[in-house]
């Protein structure tokens, strides 16, 4: 059954998106060239609507896909939706984190995943049969470590792969090297969407996808 949305949660949602008009006032000269450097960005009701589902279907396909990957009890719940300014390029105050980058066709490189590499590590443990816990965190992982990363992060891909499917049947989710201070994911205002990821009801793991906003806008 199609989930409805109260007006309360279209209102709060398209507050994420809705630009503020601080300045009505101001020139159309000055306008016109403000225009050079902020566009406006904003999606309509239905789209916030498609958005909150679309995560939905992704945090459903993550706890099946992560429930068999760690031979663990896992359930990942959508947990915020926001835009923030730049929010790709904060990831660079950030030295303990885990970073893939992804993008809807070759040239879209402007998004990407980001967990913590303590939270990481529990996934990456649980997978090699532990308990997901540590005494002293690794400063280096592994190779077989960082292989087992790379395979969690595929299927976090495929995950966002069904869900976007909703959406657009033939959208195709491409995954990118990137480097922390990939310029070219920090450009502009993300939607920034967080998940929380619970193992076994005790340990809890927060994932983000930071959307390049205005490359996310061309699918709507």
């Amino acid at each position: 059954m199609k989930e409805i949305l109260s007006q309360n949660e279209i209102d709060e949602l398209l507050s994420v998106f809705n630009d503020e008009n601080e300045h009505s006032e101001e020139s159309v000269p000055q306008q016109e060239a403000s225009a050079k450097h902020v566009k406006p960005l904003s999606l309509s009701p239905e789209s916030v609507g498609q958005i909150k589902q679309i995560h939905k279907q992704i945090a459903q396909s993550m706890s099946s896909e992560l429930t068999i990957l760690t031979n663990a009890d896992v359930e990942v719940s959508l947990t915020q939706i926001k835009r923030i300014s730049s929010a790709c390029s904060e990831v660079q105050d950030l030295p303990q984190v885990m970073l893939k980058c992804y993008g809807f066709n070759a040239y879209d490189q402007g998004h990407r995943f980001i967990i913590a590499k303590t939270d990481a590590y529990v996934l990456i443990d649980r997978m090699l049969g532990g308990n997901g816990s540590f005494e002293v965190f690794p400063k280096l992982f592994t190779e077989i470590e960082e292989g087992l990363f790379s395979l969690a992060s595929e299927k976090i891909i495929h995950s966002m792969q069904s869900g976007w499917k909703m959406h657009k049947e033939h959208v195709r989710i491409t995954p990118f090297l990137c480097a922390k201070n990939t310029s070219d994911a920090s450009d502009g205002d993300c939607l920034c969407v967080t998940f929380r990821i619970t193992v076994d009801s005790m340990q809890k793991i927060e994932l983000r996808l930071n959307y390049n906003l205005q490359a996310l806008l061309t699918l709507f």
